[in-house]
């Protein structure tokens, strides 16, 4: 699957391209919003994000969708596996926000404290989540921030050379078992 910025989602197979364009909410077959943000493989299930239409849920086996009223007016950024029947959403200018899978709801989650959360989500940056380790988060802002999650504890990644980091939003380049790659958009 491929996300196209205002044309929606577009399904590469070896034989033939199918494209999907938004639909209204409740028809099924097209996600609700063109912007495709983000894409969360999990099962026999694919979530796609949007920056105009929330949280979306494709299954490629019919070429079905469901959308989530929820998260309608979120711009998704990204998207990770949480808890089983739970992902991490991370939404711009908004935070991050657990998403139960079985009732589509929407609960915050709060980085640390409100002050590095406005400070972290609020400036119009996406936040990207990245599932480091079984047990652990990366949550790449302007800064490297790792949620523990056996102990739900927060703590922030060492960076290498002071000052590298705080141009916009940072990405997983790859990652060794002790050393993750990262870039942002001056390096």
């Amino acid at each position: 699957l491929m996300g196209i910025v205002d044309h929606g989602l577009v399904s590469l197979r070896a034989v033939f391209l199918r494209s999907y364009t938004s639909l209204y909410a409740g028809f099924g077959k097209g996600p609700l919003g063109n912007s495709i943000t983000c894409f969360f493989p999990q099962g026999d299930y694919v979530w796609i994000g949007t920056a105009d239409g929330g949280l979306n849920r494709m299954r490629p086996s019919d070429n079905t969708f469901v959308s989530y009223p929820s998260t309608k007016d979120m711009f998704i950024f990204s998207i990770t596996d949480f808890a089983p029947g739970k992902l991490l959403i991370s939404v711009v200018n908004q935070g991050m926000f657990v998403f139960d899978t079985a009732t589509g709801q929407t609960t915050p989650f709060l980085l640390r404290n409100v002050q590095l959360n406005t400070y972290t989500f609020h400036y119009g940056n996406g936040v990207y989540l990245w599932r480091n380790t079984p047990e652990s988060l990366l949550i790449l802002g302007r800064h490297v921030h790792i949620y523990h999650q056996s102990t739900g504890t927060f703590s922030q990644a060492t960076e290498e050379k002071e000052g590298m980091i705080g141009i916009g939003t940072l990405k997983m380049i790859g990652t060794d078992k002790t050393v993750s790659y990262l870039c942002d958009r001056r390096h």
